[in-house]
């Protein structure tokens, strides 16, 4: 997809923001090669386009038709046709290339031209409104790990795994003092935690046990919280401990500082619950970036890179196995280990599986 350069429509469950994840990094990169990337908020209350950069606009429109998935396919597409005829209005241009993030929204990807490429990927399992039609109408799927591929190769035979990747370029990024958290240097080792503090799949006793175990080791935790009623009433039982701070939301290109500050990195989910859920977690790039130690609950699509992090089998184990990360942290973080973790993180950047895809799309689909 990289020449001649396409209009691109990407559409995105998760709105234009300073919290970047893998559909804002892709828009960025695609528009960085020369493409030129409309950015399909989720609706809105009004309709705009906004230009970000020479090749980026973010695209806001309020939806006219809602409950399209309980009508009948012919009529679904009907007002589907209505609706891209309003964005494309906005847009002021028609796409030669429709890569849908989203399962709610223009699920039956039939209505985009036939001439259209269009591309159906899903990062995670729980994007699952209208994941058959999506995929029926697409001329390729791509997700993130073997199980989402699983689930989307019952629907389309040209079902890829495209693992999540790593921004090398931050963008607005700038280099910031390592006094950014100067209140570690009150304790003898610092944690960090990176990620969504509201999602349902955090291991809270395991991480109130880490807290309460090792009290000379200050724990990070950086993202959004307080949406749900679960992650309050954790997270104000643990705001009393000395060594806990919470950082709130940061801007995705402070977390590179942000990591680079902490002498460990923590993954503790329910991986025993959750297992095709958290398969892959796309912040293990990131941590991997900072060469850092990483101690991790299970993750099913790393089990044959045990050298890149510290995974244990048993949830359960996550408190020992960081017990004797923090005991030997010279060791963890050694020149070869640093090294290894950064190289891989290198080996997976989105400029790297933007190529990948493109191989694909000349391969299965070029039109």
């Amino acid at each position: 997809m990289r020449t001649p350069s396409k209009n691109i429509l990407l559409i995105s469950p998760d709105p234009w923001s300073p919290y970047w994840v893998s559909k804002h990094h892709y828009a960025w990169q695609l528009a960085q090669e020369g493409h030129c990337v409309y950015f399909l908020d989720p609706p809105k209350d009004k309709n705009l386009i906004r230009q970000i950069n020479p090749q980026l606009y973010l695209i806001q429109y309020r939806k006219r038709f809602k409950g399209l998935k309980y009508l009948p396919r012919t009529l679904a597409m009907y007002f589907m046709r209505r609706e891209l005829k309003h964005i494309s209005r906005i847009a002021r241009t028609t796409f030669d290339v429709v890569w849908s993030f989203d399962t709610s929204r223009f699920f039956h990807m039939e209505v985009f031209s036939s001439m259209a490429i269009k591309i159906a990927h899903l990062v995670d399992l729980t994007e699952n409104f209208n994941r058959s039609a999506l995929c029926k109408g697409a001329d390729l799927c791509l997700g993130t790990s073997e199980a989402i591929c699983r689930q989307m190769k019952k629907h389309h035979p040209l079902t890829f795994k495209i693992s999540h990747a790593y921004q090398t370029v931050q963008r607005g990024y700038k280099p910031q003092s390592k006094t950014l958290l100067p209140v570690r240097m009150q304790f003898k080792h610092s944690v960090g935690y990176v990620g969504n503090l509201d999602i349902p799949y955090l291991h809270w006793r395991l991480i109130r046990n880490c807290i309460k175990t090792y009290t000379d080791t200050s724990f990070f935790f950086i993202g959004p919280y307080g949406k749900t009623s679960r992650s309050r009433d954790q997270i104000y039982e643990l705001q009393s401990a000395h060594n806990v701070f919470f950082l709130g939301a940061r801007p995705s290109s402070a977390i590179p500082t942000y990591l680079s500050c902490f002498d460990v990195l923590l993954v503790a989910y329910q991986s025993g619950k959750y297992p095709q859920q958290l398969a892959s977690p796309h912040k293990l790039l990131e941590y991997f970036a900072s060469g850092k130690v990483i101690v991790s609950t299970w993750c099913n699509e790393y089990q044959d890179k045990r050298h890149l992090l510290e995974m244990v089998e048993e949830d359960e184990d996550i408190i020992a196995r960081l017990g004797e990360v923090l005991a030997n942290l010279d060791e963890y973080n050694d020149a070869d280990r640093v090294h290894a973790r950064k190289a891989y993180a290198a080996e997976h950047t989105y400029a790297g599986q933007l190529k990948h895809i493109e191989g694909l799309v000349n391969q299965y689909v070029s039109k």
